[in-house]
């Protein structure tokens, strides 16, 4: 479903990370805000897999602008106002009638407008009349659908004594202007296009330009719910500043110039990251799954490491980011994500030779295998400088842990999810697998990133990114990744 100007759409999900300090608030809450799960391109997704426009909107606006944290969740329509009538939910963001505001409290400020126009059949004796004189007594002459539970169009229709029937959604509306069951669907713009898109009926359907109403959407607060009427003062306010310092423009602004396809590099390092494994590698499969969340699809450049940085920072063919980075100070102003998984770090032993020891002190004197340019820790590094531990220098860990198994070193840094996964495929080192395995004491266990440039549009994707993970198991990718590798064998 989310592909073309759906997959677009789907990318609303992120809200603009703007540069200004975050609001202090002593009081943080967190906000349950429920959205329509069948209404692109507002709102789509089950659950925390809900993303769109008004998903985007409002978490800015909380998180932004109050210092509280919004809980989103994708439901149906119908089940939305229930649980928000009861109390269950917090909040919904939809057009205040006169029955939900019997149950919600309605902020001042409007989240969003919606423009309302006519849709109909391309040559149709309703589009001949509608064009020619776009007035609501020439709409009274003709039967409109409208969507179950949209109150908004229920009572502008029913205020101006123009016929309709119903519908579940707009994809059925659309459905039955095309097949002559109704003549006119006069709705959002944005949803019917979507719904257009999907149907293939874009050579037949046809909006009309005139705007006849923009519905106000407003943020609705249950009065059963457990957070105080207070707040949706202080959402009042917050759009308020934004719209008045233009932070709100700009978020749309960058909110609609988002890609469908972005290009991020990375290098060989399996099974984190490899052409040569399933998806990918384990981090790699995290990554693209993070994204396919919100519907964002990715092209993984797999390039040594220098140039995988290289190219996001000077923006070459086309990348916009990188990974996983133990930081993001690779080059100033890059953005860093959530942690996308950890990168332990140990020290190899022999399974005859076993080393003891408790702090990087205890290392003194000992030959440590490490690989040419690549970073540690700062104490082990430091001591290594200082010539207090013996660092051998290997051009990669297959060769440094070859050199452990043949006892030219006494120990080996290296990841052991790296080593496991030389143990078992590279040719050289399979006959030693019984022979080296990884101290149980670890010298590190290092938070892995995603490394953007720092511009209006990634400070966006960024945020998209963080909240694509959120539903994503570490455990769940790595079990899957691995056993594909090993069944690949």
């Amino acid at each position: 479903m989310l592909r073309a100007y759906g997959r677009v759409v789907t990318l609303l999900i992120a809200w603009m990370a703007v540069v200004v300090s975050m609001p202090t608030n002593a009081h943080a809450e967190t906000i349950k805000v429920a959205f329509n799960s069948d209404w692109p391109p507002f709102s789509e997704g089950e659950g925390k897999r809900v993303n769109g426009l008004l998903v985007a909107l409002t978490k800015y606006i909380i998180e932004q602008g109050t210092g509280d944290t919004m809980e989103a969740v994708g439901l149906p329509w119908a089940r939305v106002q229930r649980d928000v009538q009861s109390g269950e939910i917090d909040a919904m963001v939809t057009f205040a009638s006169d029955e939900r505001r019997a149950y919600a409290w309605a902020s001042e400020e409007v989240v969003f407008s919606l423009d309302s126009v006519a849709h109909v059949v391309q040559g149709s004796e309703a589009h001949d009349a509608i064009a020619a004189n776009p007035t609501l007594e020439t709409h009274r002459q003709f039967m409109h659908c409208a969507m179950i539970a949209d109150n908004w169009t229920h009572q502008f229709l029913e205020g101006n004594d123009i016929p309709f029937d119903t519908s579940k959604d707009s994809l059925g509306c659309v459905r039955q202007i095309a097949e002559g069951r109704q003549e006119v669907y006069l709705h959002f713009a944005d949803t019917t296009r979507f719904a257009v898109d999907q149907l293939r009926l874009g050579s037949k359907i046809i909006a009309l330009p005139k705007v006849y109403a923009s519905a106000p959407f407003r943020l609705l607060l249950s009065k059963n719910s457990t957070i105080d009427r207070e707040f949706v003062s202080r959402f009042d306010e917050a759009l308020a500043a934004m719209k008045a310092d233009g932070r709100y423009d700009d978020v749309l602004a960058a909110l609609r110039k988002l890609p469908s396809e972005i290009v991020i590099s990375t290098l060989e390092w399996p099974p984190y990251t490899t052409a040569d494994l399933p998806n990918g590698g384990a981090t790699t499969e995290v990554v693209r799954r993070a994204f396919a969340n919100a519907g964002i699809e990715i092209d993984v450049l797999f390039l040594p490491w220098k140039r995988a940085v290289a190219y996001a920072v000077d923006n070459r063919e086309n990348v916009t980011g990188y990974f996983p980075g133990y930081h993001c100070s690779h080059s100033e102003d890059l953005l860093k994500s959530a942690s996308i998984g950890m990168g332990p770090l140990a020290l190899a032993e022999r399974v005859d030779s076993p080393i003891v020891w408790g702090e990087v002190d205890d290392l003194v004197d000992l030959k440590v295998g490490t690989v040419i340019g690549y970073a540690n820790t700062e104490a082990f590094d430091a001591m290594v400088a200082d010539n207090r531990i013996r660092a051998i220098p290997s051009v990669n860990d297959a060769e440094n842990l070859l050199k452990l198994a043949e006892g030219l070193l006494d120990a080996a840094v290296v990841d052991p999810f790296v080593m496991q996964h030389l143990l078992q495929t590279d040719p050289q080192l399979i006959p030693h697998a019984g022979e080296i395995r990884a101290n149980e004491h670890l010298l590190d266990n290092k938070d892995l990133f995603l490394c953007l440039r720092d511009d209006a549009r990634n400070r966006v994707m960024l945020s998209l990114f963080n909240q694509g993970l959120q539903s994503i198991s570490f455990d769940d990718v790595w079990s899957e990744t691995l056993n594909g590798a090993n069944s690949a064998q």
